[in-house]
């Protein structure tokens, strides 16, 4: 599902939020690297990747339980 959801996303959400959430394994520095390269504030960018999880964590939840209706 998750695969799934990641693909229905527009192209720069999907790669902003798989960077995002990769470079919070590495540190803070990541994230202000990624939010520069993005001509984005880091408190935006925290913003913008809270919006995406939650489309995502919904889209997941609607594909989960269409599995599990079948």
């Amino acid at each position: 599902c998750l695969k799934g959801c990641l693909r229905a996303l527009p192209q720069r959400s999907r790669e902003m939020i798989l960077e995002y959430h990769h470079a919070s394994s590495g540190a803070l520095h990541q994230r202000r690297a990624l939010a520069q390269r993005l001509g984005l504030r880091r408190e935006v960018l925290a913003n913008r990747a809270q919006r995406v999880r939650s489309r995502l964590e919904l889209c997941v939840a609607h594909c989960l339980d269409g599995k599990r209706a079948i």
